[in-house]
């Protein structure tokens, strides 16, 4: 009888010592890493962008996307949710802009700046979750004036330029064909 009951003893400490580590190991885990989210408001298309894809603050990784999600009063405006290291400074007046990362076509959501001055975000916004306008990023900024830009190829390929081009490239094949 005394044999088993040191087996008890021993099991019950074993069990105790391993629950106690494992608690411990998700107490510290969650202690490290504290996070504030934000939503994020897009206008304009987010083609690219995911669930996981990076959240960088002035270049540095800071977080990441965790839901994207289509406003339903008005589905021309993409909410991305977003969780950031609660040590990020995003202000005010901080800017949340679209990025392409290389060629791949992925999207990150990249903030800048934000005043010294300026008071976090996260203190100023009475919402349970703040939000972020995001600004139009330089590739939609891109496309936007891309119609500007066919416009002016259209000008410049008009009937009376492409027949002073053949004329120039005939006066060349005369004075080529001279020499």
């Amino acid at each position: 009888m005394e044999t088993r009951a040191k087996y008890v003893v021993i099991g019950s400490v074993v069990l105790i010592t391993i629950a106690l580590a494992f608690l411990f190991i998700i107490n510290l885990t969650q202690a490290q890493r504290d996070f504030d989210e934000y939503d994020i408001i897009f206008t304009e298309r987010v083609s690219g962008l995911s669930d996981g894809a990076a959240v960088r603050f002035n270049g540095i990784q800071k977080g990441e996307v965790t839901e994207l999600s289509i406003d339903p009063d008005n589905p021309s405006i993409v909410i991305a949710r977003v969780r950031v290291e609660n040590d990020t400074p995003v202000k005010t007046d901080t800017k949340a802009e679209l990025e392409l990362v290389g060629f791949t076509g992925l999207a990150i959501i990249q903030f800048v700046g934000g005043s010294p001055e300026a008071q976090l975000l996260k203190d100023a916004s009475d919402m349970r979750v703040p939000q972020l306008k995001a600004d139009t990023s330089g590739f939609g900024a891109f496309l936007e004036g891309s119609g500007d830009v066919l416009a002016q190829a259209n000008r410049l390929l008009s009937d009376d330029n492409i027949n002073g081009i053949s004329s120039i490239i005939s006066n060349v094949e005369t004075l080529t064909g001279a020499f």
